[in-house]
């Protein structure tokens, strides 16, 4: 009897949207998923820590699953210089990019400004890559646009500063 109640209601019981081995946030946790027991899901979060968060919790949590997604986006928001030549930044920014040979060509790879302020121009800059190459890419993307910017080729990030007036009431 025991074994025909669990063949009917098998369908029934919620299932979490991935296995183990898979790269998933959830509850605000980000890593692998090492094992998924009756009562909990194990993450190893990418320092190195294990999570265990009951699956009561995971599936009231909005749930990422990355595994499933064949290329990511990698996005960039800077903020330059307010004096920038933006032509030039935008050039910039697209060399580094396109230079990274993980980086794919389709979709383009894409610079936008998308606002300004007194301290700087907000740029965000958007490429893909495949998935696995995330992390690894974002990383030494980041490390190319810093080095271009220490060595002055164009492209300046604004620093952040605040003027503060004195004036006299008597």
């Amino acid at each position: 009897f025991l074994a025909v109640l669990v063949y009917f209601t098998i369908p029934f019981l919620p299932r979490l949207p991935f296995i183990p081995g898979q790269m998933v946030e959830s509850y605000g946790v980000l890593g692998t998923v090492e094992a998924i027991t009756s009562f909990h899901t194990t993450i190893r979060k990418f320092d190195g820590n294990l999570v265990f968060l009951p699956n009561a919790m995971v599936l009231a949590s909005k749930i990422h699953n990355f595994s499933y997604t064949p290329n990511r986006r990698i996005e960039f928001n800077l903020s330059v210089a307010i004096d920038s030549d933006l032509d030039l930044v935008k050039e910039r920014l697209l060399a580094v990019v396109t230079a990274n040979h993980r980086v794919l060509s389709d979709p383009a790879p894409a610079v936008f400004a998308m606002h300004a302020d007194a301290s700087g121009i907000q740029l965000a800059l958007y490429c893909w890559v495949v998935n696995a190459d995330f992390l690894g890419t974002r990383s030494e993307l980041w490390q190319e646009i810093l080095s271009v910017s220490r060595e002055g080729r164009g492209l300046t990030l604004a620093v952040p500063r605040q003027e503060v007036s004195l004036r006299d009431f008597r």
